[in-house]
């Protein structure tokens, strides 16, 4: 999916006072556990994000929608030969064209079904948020707190390949409409160049419930792995979970965050997640955009 050309609509929500930004940057963060192997390393060593299909995700609902065919009752012989490529005799259509019609929205009820758990397979996805000192954050992507979170900076001339676009919440489910044509179109092309709309209904819409996330979402094209580069210079800084010292992976971690600012010739540091003595809150001792305010 091209991130060059992102809709003013949605660069608009960049602005939010809930994103973190300064002259430069917007400031995007990924909670990310510490799996057995330490595989996750190869963040640092590799330069690589790690990408999943939406069939994947923790929410059942991800990415799901509702297809609609719109003016159906309006089809002509001419278009449903055109779609279908099949012939029907005038006859034959005057006489049974509403039994067709029927016929053919049962069928294309089936595809269209096939087409969005295709979708929910195919498009690599990744995922960021704004909400870096959400206790929920760190419960649920990061190990309970045994893990860790990264800090991207995101340039605002949208500079990067890697660009992460807002999700919205509401409760109401996505419905797109589509007509016979655009369904066509969208059953052939490459799901990497599907247009914004159906990007956003598709891709960005989740429920109320998932709201403290503040999710944004970056995609990879279909041929791409789920293991994609990213440019290093974009990796701010790195914090540790308010428990990750308990788990032994401290040192793996700086020599890890060494060999890679030695590597990339950047100036990533290591910080700490810590607790409030006074309310149910995290702060990030003396970084410069997380620490106590």
């Amino acid at each position: 999916m091209n991130n060059e050309h992102i809709p003013e609509f949605f660069l608009e929500k960049y602005s939010a006072d809930h994103i973190i930004q300064d002259d430069k940057y917007f400031y995007f963060y990924k909670h990310i556990s510490i799996d057995a192997d330490n595989l996750v390393f190869g963040i640092f060593k590799n330069t690589e994000l790690k990408y999943n299909y939406a069939c994947n995700f923790n929410d059942p609902y991800d990415c799901l929608f509702k297809l609609e065919l719109s003016n159906l009752d309006n089809l002509t012989k001419d278009e449903f030969e055109s779609i279908t490529g099949k012939s029907v005799n005038n006859a034959e259509w005057q006489l049974s064209r509403k039994f067709i019609i029927k016929k053919f929205k049962e069928m294309h009820t089936l595809l269209l079904n096939q087409e969005i758990h295709t979708l929910r397979k195919k498009v690599p996805i990744t995922c960021f948020n704004s909400n870096p000192l959400n206790i929920l954050m760190w419960s649920h992507y990061a190990d309970h707190h045994k893990g860790l979170m990264l800090e991207f900076k995101i340039s605002k001339d949208f500079s990067e390949k890697l660009c992460p676009i807002p999700v919205s919440y509401n409760n109401t489910f996505p419905i797109i409409q589509m007509s016979l044509t655009q369904l066509k179109n969208f059953s052939e092309s490459n799901k990497s160049n599907i247009n914004y709309d159906i990007i956003e209904k598709a891709l960005l819409r989740k429920s109320d419930c998932w709201f403290y996330e503040n999710e944004y979402r970056a995609f990879g094209d279909e041929n791409d792995s789920l293991l994609i580069k990213y440019n290093p210079s974009i990796l701010s800084s790195v914090i540790t979970g308010t428990k990750f010292r308990s788990t032994n992976k401290y040192k793996l971690l700086k020599d890890s965050i060494s060999l890679f600012n030695k590597t990339n010739k950047t100036n990533v540091k290591i910080y700490d997640a810590k607790l409030m003595d006074d309310r149910y809150e995290l702060y990030v001792d003396q970084h410069p955009r997380l620490d106590k305010k």
